[in-house]
């Protein structure tokens, strides 16, 4: 979801000396920590996933944030992804279980694959163009959106201005 966040950013940045009014105007208090201020990086992108996924009537294109702990780390991780990539993953993997299931010798059990993620997002790749187009939709559209937006973009500068230690 990053990615499309930055085209987000973008796009709002070029609207930025249009708007009077910003419904979220985040105010940075020099006390804070860079980890004070990824968290609320995190709330801000919270809030703006939940109103895109309110504009959006699609359910497919819908966006959902999650924590994971990757395989081989006991780090925990936050990642968004839309339905349309989390509904095929899944369906991959029930393909391949399918296939385990029924496979009869060794020849068969190497035959089954499970796509990777980067198989995975080349198999839905028409679905993010769709997905990044209706975002911008979105942005210029909307101005509690595109007003999210500018201030994720304020925060992530600031936040990547900052060393570790600040």
């Amino acid at each position: 979801i990053e990615l499309h966040f930055n085209a987000i950013w973008c796009l709002a940045k070029a609207g930025k000396s249009k708007l009077s009014e910003k419904p979220y105007q985040i105010i940075v208090n020099p006390t804070l920590l860079k980890s004070d201020l990824r968290k609320l990086a995190v709330e801000l992108e919270e809030d703006f996933i939940a109103r895109f996924n309110e504009l959006n009537i699609d359910e497919d294109y819908d966006v959902r944030c999650y924590d994971y702990t990757p395989t081989m780390s006991h780090i925990r991780k936050r990642t968004c992804e839309p339905n349309f990539l989390i509904n095929e993953r899944g369906a991959n993997a029930s393909i391949a279980a399918s296939d385990y299931s029924r496979a009869q010798n060794d020849a068969d059990l190497y035959a089954i694959s499970v796509l990777t993620p980067r198989m995975l997002r080349k198999k839905v790749s028409r679905e993010y163009e769709i997905l990044q187009s209706k975002i911008e939709e979105f942005v210029a559209s909307d101005g509690d959106l595109k007003a999210m937006a500018l201030e994720l973009v304020d925060l992530n500068t600031r936040i990547n201005g900052l060393s570790e230690d600040d």
